[in-house]
């Protein structure tokens, strides 16, 4: 035990950035990321001169920009502008949701940025196999070889709320680098166990090891993202080298308790994950100023106490699960394909749901292009909330 807390007095408190932008304004935003890296010795502290550089930002699904589903090209833009003009080599990568990585960029703004700087935008198509570190809780992950052979990366979410992770922010985003159908792979081997994805979460976020972690908050979204929520303007950047440092800070942005954060409540049980939460220094502006009052949360509800056989039970009986609106909904199929465990099939133009197969992952209202999935909460959360309401 004593070994333990010498080791964690030794380790350094994580650091992370924090300014308020109200604006997308280009001379605004490459000012602020400009000090973003300031904060940290700028950017030949952060990376080696000359380095390979996958920038990955959150690329879903096309949407244009001001929907903020994806990062926000300005961000993208003086973020490249900063990388190319310290030497170095970069590419942009992503594997979306729906649609090529080429495809959605175009859509959100970031093609024609990178064309104009010179950039190139690769496609995940090719998958690596990796063996993880003694301790983990999936032997191997695949990840996409670009990822892996980059000398850095660069981590540039959207900061958006999620209906299975609560907040969808750096280390979600790193889930991306998970080629194509081998993403459904892993929410199937999770199941309903949030808690076991959240802990694949932290443990690919650990083997990729970003370099720097650039959240793009200016404009957000909350309710049931992350891409049916509402767009809001939230007037934040986050940056810094720990990208579960840089989500904690964000969290307590949004006025999301821990306990409802997944891979911030599996993190605190594991010491490795855990040195990251510890006594952060926060720099630049104070959390406390940037603040929102009004942050809507989706309205999923894990459940994670009292014995196997109740806990079963009471998340029945609370949890959220995917509801179709009949008066949105186009018939498009992209739900049930994008449903992992294939509980969402197409009859006679009509989408219904086996609710016994669902295991809550919500990629259904992630990917739906119509905003046709809703959230219903199980009859025990309503009967709750009516009753205090």
């Amino acid at each position: 035990m004593a070994d333990k807390r010498s080791r964690r007095a030794e380790m350094p408190a994580p650091k992370v950035f924090l300014a308020r932008c109200n604006t997308y304004d280009q001379k605004t935003v490459d000012q602020r990321i400009r000090e973003a890296f300031s904060a940290f010795g700028g950017v030949d502290a952060v990376m080696p001169s000359g380095s390979r550089v996958l920038v990955k930002p959150n690329l879903l699904m096309s949407y244009h920009a001001d929907k903020a589903v994806t990062t926000h090209p300005a961000v993208i833009e003086a973020l490249l502008k900063l990388l190319l003009d310290a030497g170095a080599r970069v590419t942009i990568g992503d594997s979306p949701g729906f649609g090529s990585a080429a495809r959605v960029a175009q859509e959100a703004g970031i093609a024609d940025v990178a064309a104009r700087l010179g950039v190139r935008i690769v496609e995940f198509n090719e998958s690596v196999e990796v063996t993880t570190p003694p301790g983990s809780l999936f032997r191997k992950i695949y990840v996409a070889r670009a990822a892996l052979e980059a000398d850095a990366i660069i981590n540039v979410p959207k900061f958006k709320s999620h209906g299975q992770m609560t907040l969808t922010l750096a280390v979600k985003n790193l889930f991306g680098c998970v080629v194509g159908r081998r993403k459904a792979q892993w929410h199937m081997a999770a199941g309903r166990d949030h808690h076991a994805f959240a802990r694949l979460l932290l443990e690919l976020a650990s083997l990729l090891a970003p370099c720097f972690n650039l959240i793009d908050g200016i404009v957000g979204m909350d309710g049931n993202g992350p891409s049916a929520g509402r767009a809001r303007p939230m007037g934040v950047l986050l940056a810094g080298p720990d990208a579960l440092a840089v989500d904690h800070i964000a969290a307590a942005i949004a006025g999301i308790s821990e306990n409802r954060l997944p891979i911030e409540i599996t993190a605190r049980q594991i010491e490795h994950f855990e040195a990251s939460l510890r006594q952060i220094e926060v720099v630049g502006a104070k959390v406390q100023d940037l603040a929102l009052d009004d942050f809507e949360p989706p309205e999923s509800v894990d459940v994670q106490f009292g014995p196997r056989f109740l806990r079963r039970t009471l998340r029945n009986a609370l949890a959220a699960r995917p509801k179709v609106d009949r008066q949105q909904c186009q018939a498009c199929g992209i739900c049930a394909d994008s449903c992992p465990p294939q509980a969402m099939t197409l009859r006679n133009t009509r989408i219904e749901i086996d609710h016994s197969a669902c295991i809550s992952c919500f990629c259904c209202q992630e990917m739906c292009p119509h905003h046709a999935i809703d959230t219903r909460r199980g009859w025990l959360a309503r009967l709750l909330i009516h009753r205090s309401t």
